[in-house]
Formats: C-alpha cells, structure tokens, sequence
C-alpha cells in the first residue's frame, strides 16, 4: 500500500501532466459546445413537430391512426387545389372570401407539410412493424436524439489525457535510469510494477469519469433529451434491436460501455510503458492498437463491436441485429478486452522484471 501511495502522490504532483490534462479538458468543453449539430432535419419546423408529437404522444391507437391520417388528407388535398383555386379565382368563381380563406389553409399546409412527413414516416414505420417489437414504441419529440446520436464522434481529448496520464508510468523511470535502483531490490520491480499498474488505473478512472461527466451533462442540457422512459424502438435507428430496452436504460448502458472500453484503452497504455520504455514508442503504439479495429471491423463482429467503441463509443451497436442479436456481441467484447487487459498486464509483469525476481 506504501508504494501505491508514492505512485498515486508522484502522479498528483506532476504539474504538467495535470496542465496538459486540464487543456485537454478545456477542449473537450469546448467540442461540446460549439460542434454543429446533425443537420439531417433542418427544413424541419421543430416547433411545429413538437406540437405534432405532443398531440400523438404515447403510443398508437386507432383514434390517434385516425387522425394522423385526417392530417395527411388535408394537407394533400389543399396543397393539390392550389392551381385550380387559383384559376377559379381569377375567373370569377369563387368570391374573394372564400379564395383568403383557402390562402389562410394554403400557407398554413405549407409550412407544416414538410415536418407532417416526418410524422407519418414514423407513423408508417410504427405500422410496418407491428406487434414485431418487444414493446410499443409511442411518440415523443425524437430530433434531439437523433441529432445527438448521430453528432457522436471518437473521444480524441480523453484519449489524448489518457496517454499524457498513463504512458509516463513507467516510461519517466526508464528515461531517468531510476529503473536501475529497482533493479537491485529482490521483490522492488515486480511491487513498483503494480502499483504503477494499480495507480494509473485510478487516475484513468478519475480522469475518464471526469470527461464522461462532462459529456453526459453538457450534451443533455445543450439537447434537453425527452422521452427517456419510452422503447428503444421508438426511433427507427434502433428498429432491429430485439431487447424491451428504455431510452434511459440505453443512455447509461452505453456510456457504461464507452467507460469500460476506456479503462481497456488504460491497461493497454500503461502495459505499452512499461514494455517500449519510450515516450514517443509508446504514443504511436497505443495509437496504432487503438484504430486496429475501424481497419478490423470486417473480419468478426467482435472487432465491429470494439470499434464502434473507437468512433462512437458502442452508440451505434445498439442500431441492428447485426451487432444485437444480440448485445451478446457487446459483452463478447467487454469479455474480450478484459481478457486481453490481463494478458497484456501479466506479460508486461514478467517482461519487465528479470527471471530471477518473478513470481
């Protein structure tokens, strides 16, 4: 305990790394912040489908069938008249009354025919599924998740403060030849290297949880997410997924997940120091090991499913059977970057002590 105690306190009082760290920080903030969001709905009135969606909230009934249908009529129909009032107009059919009238619903089935669409594709596609899912998936207003899904992006500032925390553990030993004092102690090498194991694994720890607090916080206030207790199933991103999941159950399961494949990403750096023994070795190894599975992916699901962590922190595995038939195949790779985690440990323990001090 000794010796974790000096490894945690001599990585407390690295002021640079903490400098680093808090710029990395400052970067990740502002990323969040000032990243544009999905533009895939901007000729969507999003006050307009707000009302929609709090008219239809909850799941579909026949009488919520019925009007959505009412709605998709009269749109069409009074966008279709628009020539023939027009003509009827200027050949003295119809009074001037009754042609403001039809402008009046003319202008207003312009403004909301383009954002209805997205209403009655959700409405089809509740339809077109049937009783197919696991629960009923209901209305609710679904841009901000969509734009927050599809705003993800690969976690470059943690990743980078993982390896400015991380890859010095053993590595400033090394550079310094104080690895040479541990060397002459009988039992010093194989203790300093848990400890350095076990502290940089708690600072990975802080330091991710202090960048996924920050995510989690910023991103549901700059979204303001709703619909947190309806189906997963409710957005059509996630229509194969075959599990009775929540949009919250979702949420903290992935980033449950993004925490797990991070902590992955530690033992894998702090394994690297201590088998390269060089800065610059161990950077470029760590970034090498860590994209392997975006070039992988094709090969075995596994891989897909450690670089969805990579790009997008497991947000899209949830998206298709193909990854879910099921989430067996994000625990097969939770399973597998453990495994991998101690094997990389217990060979960087025998590496970097000498045979006659292992054990």
């Amino acid at each position: 305990m000794k010796l974790l105690g000096y490894e945690l306190n001599k990585l407390l009082l690295n002021r640079k790394m903490w400098i680093a760290v808090l710029l990395l920080f400052v970067v990740k903030i502002l990323l969040l912040l000032y990243t544009p969001g999905d533009g895939t709905y901007s000729q969507i009135n999003k006050s307009i489908y707000r009302r929609y969606m709090e008219q239809y909230q909850g799941e579909l009934t026949a009488e919520k069938a019925e009007q959505i249908e009412a709605e998709n009529t009269r749109l069409n129909e009074t966008l279709a008249l628009e020539s023939e009032m027009k003509e009827k107009y200027f050949a003295g059919e119809i009074d001037a009354d009754t042609y403001d009238a039809y402008q009046t619903e003319l202008y207003d089935a312009q403004a909301k025919q383009p954002t209805f669409e997205k209403v009655y594709e959700k409405y089809q596609y509740f339809l077109a599924q049937g009783d197919s899912f696991p629960a009923s998936p209901q209305f609710f207003y679904d841009l901000d998740w969509d734009k927050y899904l599809k705003g993800m992006f690969i976690d470059i500032p943690l990743l980078l403060a993982l390896l400015v925390v991380i890859a010095p553990a053993f590595a400033m030993e090394f550079s310094s030849g104080a690895f040479q004092i541990l060397l002459s102690s009988r039992r010093g090498r194989g203790r300093t290297y848990w400890a350095k194991v076990a502290a940089s694994l708690v600072y990975a720890v802080c330091v991710s949880a202090l960048f996924f607090g920050a995510d989690m916080l910023l991103n549901v206030q700059r979204y303001r997410l709703p619909g947190w207790d309806a189906p997963l199933q409710s957005i059509q991103t996630f229509s194969g997924c075959p599990y009775a999941l929540t949009m919250r159950t979702y949420f903290w399961s992935v980033y449950l997940y993004r925490f797990l494949f991070m902590l992955g990403i530690a033992v894998l750096i702090v394994t690297l120091s201590a088998l390269m023994k060089r800065m610059i070795a161990i950077c470029f190894a760590s970034a090498f090991l860590v994209m392997a599975p975006m070039a992988l992916q094709g090969i075995a699901p596994v891989f897909s499913d450690l670089s969805y962590g990579v790009q997008a922190g497991g947000f899209e595995a949830f998206a298709s059977y193909h990854t879910l038939s099921g989430v067996g195949n994000l625990v097969i790779s939770i399973v597998f970057l453990v495994l991998l985690s101690l094997l990389l440990l217990f060979w960087g323990r025998f590496s970097y002590a000498p045979a006659s001090q292992r054990g």
